[in-house]
């Protein structure tokens, strides 16, 4: 025998609850019909209390979804800084370089304009300007002796810078050196026209004694052709024979031909004459052309010797840094003795003693993407007391245009950051001193919640797409 069992039988309705329940008195029958009404409506109000608090969980999600990628959140960059003065502070630098022998001064130290900040060695530099001098004073003394020989003097003017110096063994031995060879310089040239001088002497006698004898074959011939004439008539007559005559013709020939040649050796030895006195002249000529080309020479390298020694004479006189201003020593570096400093590297820096003062940070080259001049920043003033001290406000004024590399830390950008007076003004009577430290915050661009969270992961994506 089977039993069919329904839902509808097992579980009672409404109205089999109703018959089920006891008989009530009169006056409790409304208690009666309450309760079988929250029985009837207990199921409805369950299912409506969880749709309620499904709604109310999505609504918070969606909100914080909505919060999160549209809400934006202020950010920061953080960095150490350094108190230092407002004023234009002044690098101190040197051009050549070179070996430190004496520091004198130290970090922080205040200065006055003109104060010994630093001596290099000068050996280098003193034997550079000697070896310039030396040379200078040579090529004074050679302009000198060209000068003397050009105007034909006998005796060289030395410069009077020179002649002041007289004594100094550079300047002794240039002297002597130039004297020597103008002196036999001016002998050669000398041995040369005087040799062409006798020579021309020698010609000029030559000629006399030919013209003496010319002279002495013409009264020859005039006295044979008289001769002959008186012969002539003789002969005529028959008083003489003719080979007298004949004789005497013959004699007056020769004498002419003596003469003729006489004639000819006056014209060559005139002639000779004439070339010594020409090459007198190109001698001389010649020696003058040579000194004015010697002396142009001269001049051009003593010029340009002088230009060294200008510079020579400069360097040695750098040996000694002194303080380009008045101010406080900051940034030291070149502290140990006996180091070397390159050339135009930074030695130290004066900042100007002016009481106003701006935080100098040093911010990672990572942050220094989200810094730009004019951005708002924060200052805390970590040497003072952080619990009375207010934070003051002030806004970015410079940033360096590459990264400063120091071998004591990693490298940085500089970031100064000034702060207005009615800031300062927040700090009461609390005293400043350039080289306290602080930390600024620089607040940058305004990013979402969402873009923090993500950023990681987009980050990861782009170098991962950039792999080969």
């Amino acid at each position: 025998m089977s039993t069919d069992l329904s839902l509808g039988a097992l579980t009672p309705g409404p109205v089999d609850l109703a018959r089920r329940l006891p008989v009530a008195t009169k006056g409790r029958a409304p208690q009666g019909r309450e309760a079988l009404s929250d029985a009837v409506t207990a199921p409805v109000s369950a299912r409506g209390t969880i749709l309620a608090g499904l709604a109310i969980v999505a609504t918070t999600f969606f909100g914080a979804g909505v919060w999160a990628t549209t809400a934006p959140l202020a950010s920061a960059v953080t960095a150490p800084g350094t108190v230092v003065y407002a004023g234009k502070r002044r690098s101190v630098q040197h051009l050549e370089g070179g070996i430190v022998r004496t520091p004198h001064v130290l970090e922080g130290q205040e200065v006055k304009e003109g104060d010994l900040l630093l001596t290099l060695d000068p050996t280098q530099s003193d034997a550079t300007l000697a070896r310039i001098r030396n040379q200078l004073d040579v090529q004074l003394a050679t302009e000198a002796r060209l000068t003397a020989e050009q105007r034909g003097l006998e005796t060289i003017a030395f410069p009077k810078d020179l002649l002041d110096r007289r004594g100094e063994e550079a300047v002794d031995k240039a002297m002597s050196g130039q004297t020597q060879e103008f002196d036999e310089r001016r002998k050669t040239i000398l041995g040369t026209v005087d040799l062409l001088d006798r020579k021309v002497g020698q010609l000029e006698r030559t000629i006399e004694g030919l013209k003496a004898q010319q002279d002495s074959k013409e009264r020859q011939v005039q006295l044979i052709r008289e001769e002959l004439g008186s012969l002539q008539g003789l002969l005529r007559k028959g008083l003489t024979n003719k080979s007298r005559v004949l004789e005497l013709q013959r004699g007056a020939a020769q004498l002419d031909g003596d003469i003729g040649d006489i004639v000819s050796q006056i014209g060559r030895a005139e002639q000779q004459i004439s070339e010594a006195r020409m090459q007198t002249l190109q001698v001389r000529q010649q020696f003058r052309e040579d000194v004015v080309a010697q002396l142009r020479t001269a001049e051009s390298k003593g010029a340009d010797l002088q230009q060294q020694y200008l510079v020579a004479k400069d360097v040695q006189g750098r040996m000694d840094i002194r303080a380009p201003q008045s101010g406080t020593v900051q940034n030291l570096v070149a502290t140990t003795v006996g180091g070397v400093i390159g050339a135009g590297q930074l030695l130290m820096e004066i900042a100007p003693k002016s009481g106003a003062f701006l935080v100098e940070a040093q911010v990672s080259p990572l942050d220094i993407d989200n810094v730009s001049i004019g951005q708002a920043a924060e200052v805390r003033f970590s040497a003072l007391d952080l619990r009375t001290t207010p934070v003051v406000m002030g806004r970015v004024v410079s940033r360096s245009g590459d990264q400063i590399e120091s071998p004591n830390r990693a490298p940085y950008f500089r970031v100064q950051v000034e702060t207005p007076p009615e800031e300062m003004n927040k700090l009461g009577g609390r005293q400043l001193q350039a080289g306290m430290p602080a930390e600024i915050l620089i607040q940058t661009r305004e990013r979402t919640l969402m873009n923090y969270l993500t950023k990681p992961l987009t980050d990861q994506l782009a170098r991962g797409m950039n792999e080969p």
